[in-house]
């Protein structure tokens, strides 16, 4: 049985091919860029700091902005680099809640003139300035720019509830501190975004006008429910993953999120502000994370709605989602080839005015196994409908283990006091019961463990390592657990047909054996009643003559007993053999039973729907 998808994820295998391979970006003066004095005897004698300062020096008419620009390397090592360190508190708008917000900024020792800078921004994760960008603050720092690096902004948000209007307005008040540095030229500060910063930087876009450039890496490009869907279920087909693996991702992120007062499945910054100033985009060939060829698309067709000819993209070979070459899980990863020389030689050239004249799309071709999932949307009525059944299956848990305990508690009482016991279960009960439980716990646990290797290797593909060679186990696992889950509606039917007998017993549905003998036609209409029905008759007359039997054979065994008790004699051993019997074991099952449902049904009812 194959799970149908609710997503077009057509077209696929969709490509961008690269004007080149070669990735280098080169820069061209142009009549507004910044002229530099003895520019061909620093292009000679780029590497040495004593000819920096004396090349920004060598004109009396530079003031400090130029100064500053002409100072610039295209090199990294050319400067010393020192940092400082200062904070601030962030508070987040919607909750009144406060966080510090340490800051690191790493910069060159003795620049001549005002320096360009760059604000770092942060994807997914829980990240503070000691823990991330070292490597690339270093660089630019050595080549003239100011960086500067925070602590990711989180108040007590979590991933589904992320504040991203704050977030923003926390970074724009690092820019402005940045800014406002006497070494930094405020005109010349741009941002680098990373990941989930895709849905920070369009924000800070719309609010500050003056940005002056941005570094793009594999930053998601859309909604969170379109972009968080499309990697998922990018990544379950690569690995091989069974379909209906893929069917559980599209009901995730098909709930309305706005029960837990979460509307950020659906927030979309982009407009055409987003990508108006220099942009750098890069991608790594393998990043299986990002929908390339949507999000290189939407860039293109942004930035010519307004009217912006200045941006580049680059698909960097073997990089994976952070731009690393290696699996991640190794660690001490370093970042892919002529990276940093691309994105440095860039924004030197962005910041001096000058215009670039290779390729805009340059290295590996530009790749997307499957489309975007753009008709992923908010489902009110199934959220709804789960959200229910959630509820009813919890209330039935706490109600049937308040039902068990009283059972126990006054069994024992009355066994301890001498009073008769009775059954209140027909006998059979206890193995229908243990049926289901084993059943239930069974399914959950195959299900489980099939859709934990499949993330594990989800996760590991992320992390830059190669998909599994043998993906057999990974499809297996859900028709397995297919065959288990009939197994499981087979227990159910057992375990029903028992309790519509207690029932009967007990005078609750006295008129149960004339609807299933006299009107047995109607339940035969349908497939699933009429097994109903005979189990119902099998449970009611074939199991009844056969515990009769056993009650005369322990008759002539034991002790008279009143014709009309169920009692077994094993009862009569003591109050710790009466519990042991008549309670705990199924205390056990039945609390067993109801967690192991209540984890099942929610996922079943996801998939179902």
């Amino acid at each position: 049985m194959t799970a149908q998808s609710t997503w077009d994820i057509n077209p696929i295998n969709r490509t961008i091919a690269a004007t080149t391979f070669d990735t280098a970006v080169k820069m061209e003066p142009t009549k507004k860029s910044v002229r530099c004095s003895g520019e061909s005897e620093r292009a000679q004698n780029a590497d040495t700091p004593a000819n920096a300062n004396a090349t920004a020096n060598s004109s009396t008419t530079q003031n400090a902005d130029t100064t500053g620009l002409c100072a610039l390397s295209s090199h990294t090592g050319r400067y010393k680099v020192v940092e400082k360190r200062s904070s601030f508190i962030a508070t987040q708008p919607s909750t009144g809640k406060k966080q510090r917000i340490n800051m690191l900024i790493r910069y060159p020792k003795n620049f001549p003139g005002k320096a360009p800078g760059i604000l770092f921004m942060h994807g997914a994760g829980t990240f503070t300035t000691d823990d991330s960008f070292a490597d690339l603050m270093t660089w630019y720092a050595s080549a003239g720019y100011y960086t500067l690096n925070i602590d990711k902004p989180l108040w007590d948000t979590t991933a589904i509830n992320r504040d991203y209007e704050a977030s923003a307005d926390a970074y724009l008040k690092a820019l402005h501190f940045l800014r406002a540095d006497p070494g930094v030229n405020p005109s010349k500060v741009g941002i680098y975004a990373s990941s989930e910063a895709g849905w920070i930087f369009p924000v800070m876009l719309n609010k500050d006008k003056h940005i002056a450039f941005q570094v793009l890496m594999s930053t998601m490009s859309f909604s969170p429910r379109q972009a968080l869907g499309y990697f998922v279920n990018a990544d379950f087909s690569i690995v091989g993953a069974h379909p209906g693996y893929q069917g559980i991702v599209h009901r995730i992120f098909s709930l309305d999120y706005r029960f837990i007062d979460s509307t950020i499945a659906d927030f979309d910054p982009y407009n055409t502000n987003s990508y108006a100033i220099p942009t750098f985009l890069a991608y790594g060939s393998k990043d299986v994370m990002t929908p390339q060829v949507d999000g290189a698309v939407k860039l293109m067709e942004l930035a010519r709605e307004s009217h912006n000819s200045n941006y580049v993209i680059r698909n960097y070979p073997l990089a994976n989602h952070v731009l690393r070459i290696g699996n991640e899980r190794d660690g001490n990863t370093k970042l892919t080839d002529n990276f940093i020389r691309d994105i440095l030689a860039w924004t030197t050239g962005v910041v001096k005015g000058e215009k670039q004249v290779n390729p805009h799309i340059a290295g590996e071709d530009i790749y997307q196994a499957i489309a975007l999932p753009r008709s992923a949307h908010a489902r009110p009525f199934f959220t709804g409908l789960l959200l229910t059944a959630l509820v009813v299956f919890l209330v039935g848990f706490v109600v049937s283990l308040a039902f068990t305990l009283e059972i126990i508690i006054a069994r024992l009482i009355r066994r301890l006091r001498g009073t008769e016991v009775q059954h209140l279960f027909v006998p059979g009960f206890g193995r229908a019961l243990a049926l289901l439980s084993l059943a239930t716990v069974g399914a959950l646990a195959l299900f489980g463990s099939g859709l934990a290797e499949v993330i594990s290797a989800v996760v590991y593909l992320d992390w830059g390592a190669a998909p599994p060679k043998d993906p057999e186990s990974l499809w297996n696992s859900w028709e397995n657990s297919q065959i288990l889950g009939l197994i499981l509606l087979a227990a159910w039917a057992v375990f029903f047909a028992a309790l519509l007998e207690t029932a009967m017993r007990h005078g609750h549905l006295p008129h149960l054996w004339a609807i299933v003998t006299r009107q047995r036609s109607r339940f035969e209409q349908r497939r699933f009643a009429k097994l109903q029905a005979w189990l119902a008759q099998r449970n009611m007359v074939i199991r009844p003559v056969e515990e009769a039997a056993k009650r005369e054979h322990n008759k002539e065994r034991h002790t008279q007993l009143d014709d009309s008790s169920d009692d077994d004699p094993r009862f009569e051993e003591g109050p710790i053999a009466c519990l042991n019997r008549t309670g705990f074991w199924y205390a056990l099952l039945v609390i067993v039973t109801m967690v192991a449902i209540l984890v099942l049904f929610a996922l079943l009812g996801i998939y179902i729907w």
